[in-house]
């Protein structure tokens, strides 16, 4: 398998000529591969194992907050680089300074909603945060602020204008080298879409939003880690290894 391994990830880097299919994976944490009020089981360890032999460089990619993130995902050693807070802070590669994006812009949403009537608010680094229901409530204190509101499930996220996780893991590719590589990417929920629509192959986990699982190529017959382990062992093995072309247009899987 280590010599599998070299090969591939020799052809993802260009060395053996051609347009390499996919460079790399990048996975959301929460209900994607992390079950709610669960630890990470071993699924989601064979799945970023799985997709680290096939020569991909491997991200997850959260809404967490980074300090969090890091200490979640501390014993899979798969991984290459981080991106929390929804595409706002980047750890690339792995173990270095985390970098954050849109510091003055979170800071002037910061100053506004300083004694706004906003109840729940949750600060990270960058993002701010609050329950859906609040969604109003920020939209009319953050009115002129160049930021968006992004929502979550039950959270709705405050972040700089052009922040998203596909900003995010674009910026760990390049701090990797691997700026503009293809990469497949599987997730849950709406905040995951900008990733999604710009993967070359994109899946749902089965407990996944509708929105989302009419929006990708492949949606998983499983939950939670064992879809995202059931995504890399099947279509994105399949993709690498020549027996399958790239999807043209988002597909359902076979049920």
């Amino acid at each position: 398998m280590r010599a599998l391994s070299g090969t591939l990830r020799r052809q993802n880097r260009g060395e053996s000529g051609g347009r390499p299919p996919l460079g790399a994976f990048a996975s959301d944490l929460d209900r994607t591969l992390l079950a709610p009020g669960r630890g990470l089981p071993r699924s989601a360890y064979e799945a970023l194992e799985a997709a680290k032999r096939l020569g991909l460089y491997v991200v997850v990619v959260s809404g967490r907050e980074h300090s969090v993130l890091r200490k979640l995902v501390a014993e899979l050693p798969a991984i290459d680089a981080l991106v929390g807070e929804n595409g706002a802070v980047v750890e690339s590669p792995r173990g270095s300074v985390p970098v954050p994006f849109g510091r003055t812009a979170a800071a002037r949403a910061r100053r506004r909603l300083v004694g706004a009537d906003v109840d729940g608010i949750e600060t990270g680094e960058v993002v701010i945060s609050a329950g859906i229901e609040r969604r109003r409530e920020l939209e009319k204190a953050l009115r002129g602020v160049r930021v968006d509101l992004v929502e979550n499930v039950n959270r709705v996220m405050v972040l700089p204008r052009g922040i998203s996780k596909r900003s995010g893991l674009e910026q760990a590719l390049r701090r990797l080298g691997a700026a503009h590589v293809p990469f497949a990417a599987v997730g849950d929920a709406s905040n995951d879409l900008p990733l999604l629509r710009a993967a070359r192959l994109s899946a749902a986990v089965a407990n996944a939003e509708p929105m989302v699982r009419s929006s990708v190529h492949y949606v998983c017959r499983r939950r939670y880690s064992e879809g995202v382990r059931e995504f890399v062992a099947g279509p994105v093995r399949d993709l690498l290894l020549g027996r399958a072309k790239p999807a043209s247009a988002p597909t359902r899987s076979r049920r």
